[in-house]
């Protein structure tokens, strides 16, 4: 039970990001020219807000052990920070 909480708290780390990963898109005013790439561009914007929910849900879903469930939600709040907003260009 007391593993719960770092996991939990991770969680709402990575959860965080996602709407961090959401500010950041309708801050951002590129707006690509051409079909392809605004589907592109679309769906990037579309797999950046997932991706830190997606991560945290396959941490906790597919890990086999408490302390590997704990390094995969670490990995992603390192890895999934949303950099628009962390270097202040959103």
């Amino acid at each position: 039970m007391l593993a719960l909480a770092p996991v939990a708290a991770l969680a709402l780390v990575l959860l965080a990001y996602s709407m961090g990963w959401a500010m950041a898109g309708l801050r951002n005013p590129f707006s690509p020219t051409g079909l392809v790439p605004g589907i592109l561009y679309n769906t990037g914007q579309v797999l950046a807000v997932a991706g830190p929910v997606l991560w945290a849900a396959a941490a906790v879903l597919l890990a086999p052990t408490a302390r590997a469930r704990l390094l995969g939600l670490l990995a992603g709040v390192v890895l999934l920070a949303p950099w628009p907003l962390v270097i202040g260009g959103a």
